[in-house]
């Protein structure tokens, strides 16, 4: 019998799921509450509820559905590798975003997280319009949109931030090596997809802050 995971997959393999697209979001905000910004001082227990909102919403509810997409056979695996299989799953997931971006958006001390997550549902429709013509990588995305977040807040709220953008490009090089290694995407594809999350996540601050002014 053939295993599943081949052993000297085993690491690239488990990369790829611990830093699953789904889960940057959460990572994210757990940065915005350590970034030394007046959201550090929230009650922890508030700051818990948040965190638990937007998992259930960017995490937990798209991943609930790409096993049902599975055992539809709409997809050959849980991570929708092919470029056809992966329309639906990012639709859907847009949409939860959006629901998470709604109710955020209601609480005034919540404004930053808002943002980011609004930031996250607009890149997922530029995804979900370049994935019709090209497969671009969504792991890198992902950890680029964390690395655009941390690099903001470096320059705007705290240096302490500058260790938060270091570690997430030790990531995102960690999950470059990853997905070249299952040959999952291209070189261009995965800068293409880094770029697209680092450039819109610090572009999308950069303009909120000059609009606050």
């Amino acid at each position: 019998m053939t295993p599943l995971i081949k052993k000297k997959n085993l690491f690239v393999t488990i990369v790829s799921y611990v830093f699953h697209p789904l889960i940057m979001p959460t990572l994210g905000v757990l940065i915005i509450f350590n970034s030394g910004s007046m959201l550090s001082l929230i009650n922890p227990g508030a700051q818990l509820y948040v965190l638990s909102l937007v998992f259930a919403f960017t995490f937990a509810l798209p991943a609930l559905i790409l096993p049902v997409f599975y055992y539809l056979h709409l997809t050959g695996n849980f991570q929708a590798s092919e470029r056809n299989e992966r329309i639906f799953p990012i639709a859907i997931t847009a949409v939860a975003y959006y629901f998470a971006y709604s109710f955020l958006k209601e609480q005034q001390l919540l404004v930053i997280v808002a943002l980011f997550i609004l930031t996250t549902d607009v890149v997922l429709i530029i995804l979900l319009l370049v994935n019709f013509f090209w497969k671009i990588s969504l792991h890198m995305t992902g950890i680029g949109g964390i690395c655009g977040l941390s690099l903001f807040l470096a320059l705007q709220v705290s240096s302490i931030n500058a260790w938060f953008f270091i570690l997430a490009l030790v990531v995102a090089g960690v999950i470059a090596h990853a997905r070249l290694k299952l040959q999952e995407h291209t070189p261009g594809q995965l800068v293409a997809g880094f770029l697209l999350g680092a450039t819109s996540v610090f572009a999308m601050f950069v303009l909120a802050l000059h609009a606050a002014k």
